[in-house]
């Protein structure tokens, strides 16, 4: 998966994953819901050696972990573990 800064000009899709990672450790994951609207989630991420962590509290607890492949200022791409 390759994850890019806000504002980059993506062609049109019916939805995609964004995660906004911020200063402090939290996290915003943003994703398709059932009727293609985006579905924010607040959370909390971590990095641990190469793996990116993101998780989001009950009472819809989610964690989701991902394998740091490369990062530059224009790019993270991940691989999902």
């Amino acid at each position: 998966m390759v994850f890019r800064p806000a504002g980059f000009a993506f062609p049109l899709s019916r939805g995609r994953l964004a995660l906004d990672l911020r200063r402090d450790g939290s996290a915003i994951t943003t994703e398709p819901g059932p009727s293609d609207r985006p579905r924010a989630e607040r959370g909390r991420w971590s990095l641990r050696d190469v793996d990116l962590c993101v998780e989001t509290p009950p009472p819809k607890s989610r964690r989701r972990t991902f394998e740091i492949v490369s990062l530059t200022p224009e790019r993270l791409v991940v691989r999902r573990k």
